[in-house]
């Protein structure tokens, strides 16, 4: 079982999760919207939250909780946009479906109810 508890090793790590996930043009298109992936975003947040937490540090927990909260100027967000944009069958799926892909395209965010509303009626065009 792979287990990291030391907040600077889950730091770098979700860094590089961040950096590669929404990358603009990434050589693995499924990375972006892949539920496996956005558990484990999730997972690891949740992680440094958590040693945060254990380590005394109760402010920089909250600045970490402050931080998932996301609404559309966030620049993952506006990556969120664009990857919908370029969805062929965004205007095919329930708003169920589309709703449950942005929480996978914005893990390890937690867009607010304002960006979900706004993206969920969003009816693009593909490019």
């Amino acid at each position: 079982m792979f287990q990291v508890d030391d907040v600077l090793k889950l730091t770098v790590l979700h860094r590089a999760l961040m950096e590669s996930k929404f990358l603009d043009d990434p050589s693995d298109k499924a990375i972006t919207a892949s539920p496996i992936l956005a558990a484990l975003m999730h997972d690891v947040v949740d992680a440094i939250i958590a040693a945060e937490e254990t380590n005394g540090n109760a402010e920089k927990a909250q600045r970490w909780r402050d931080w998932r909260v996301a609404d559309l100027d966030r620049r993952e967000m506006q990556f969120v946009r664009r990857h919908i944009a370029r969805t062929e069958k965004w205007s095919a799926w329930s708003n169920e479906e589309r709703r449950d892909i942005l929480h996978i395209l914005a893990a390890p965010l937690k867009p607010t109810k304002d960006a979900i509303d706004e993206l969920l009626g969003s009816s693009f065009e593909s490019s």
